[in-house]
């Protein structure tokens, strides 16, 4: 069984995560910033928060972590700002590098009418862009729960897996680049479906 992580750095459901994980694979762990990390085989990176906070809690806690996974190739989840923070670049709270795991900027949502809202919260349907993830298809016109207001802007369209939509703005919602997988919804928060994608995931 794959020893999972989730990264415990002080923005995000980390318990609602631990208890989806739990539920569907059984081991998962939360790793905290002074916590040996040399048998992390998937890190899921939670968050909810600003772009900026966030990487600066990561270069100050976690620096050594950070170059351990990128020079391992440990799977890394990234759900919602955990998405985001692996972008190269993000604006949310001024702008501030990511991880730079994937390639492309996180930008704000646009309002196209007067009456659009921000942040998108609610159940939204996604779309499959690439077919070549086979496991995943299922999921295509499915709704996941979302609740944010920046998007992923890919620098290559082809590590996109999934869009949705929100006042006319057409986004990634699942990116995919070998080792790195963000997902800009709850997985957690979707109810069975979720949960079972979430398995997907661990077990591709």
């Amino acid at each position: 069984m794959k020893k999972v992580h989730i990264l415990n750095y002080g923005l995000g459901n980390v318990f609602s995560l631990y208890n989806a994980i739990k539920y569907k694979h059984g081991n998962v762990n939360l790793l905290n910033k002074k916590q040996n990390f040399n048998d992390v085989e998937i890190l899921f990176i939670p968050g909810v928060g600003s772009f900026n906070q966030a990487m600066n809690i990561l270069n100050r806690d976690f620096k050594k972590l950070l170059i351990h996974l990128n020079s391992n190739k440990i799977k890394i989840v990234g759900i919602c700002l955990g998405h985001h923070l692996l972008f190269t670049e993000g604006d949310e709270g001024g702008a501030c590098s990511g991880l730079g795991l994937i390639n492309g900027k996180i930008k704000l949502l646009k309002k196209r009418n007067s009456s659009d809202v921000l942040p998108n919260i609610g159940w939204r349907e996604i779309k499959l862009k690439s077919p070549k993830l086979s496991i995943f298809k299922k999921y295509d016109k499915h709704k996941f729960y979302f609740c944010h207001s920046y998007f992923s802007k890919l620098k290559y369209s082809n590590q996109s897996v999934f869009s949705s939509s929100y006042c006319h703005n057409e986004f990634s919602c699942m990116v995919y680049d070998e080792n790195i997988f963000g997902l800009q919804f709850h997985p957690e928060k979707s109810r069975e479906i979720g949960l079972e994608l979430i398995n997907d995931i661990i077990r591709y």
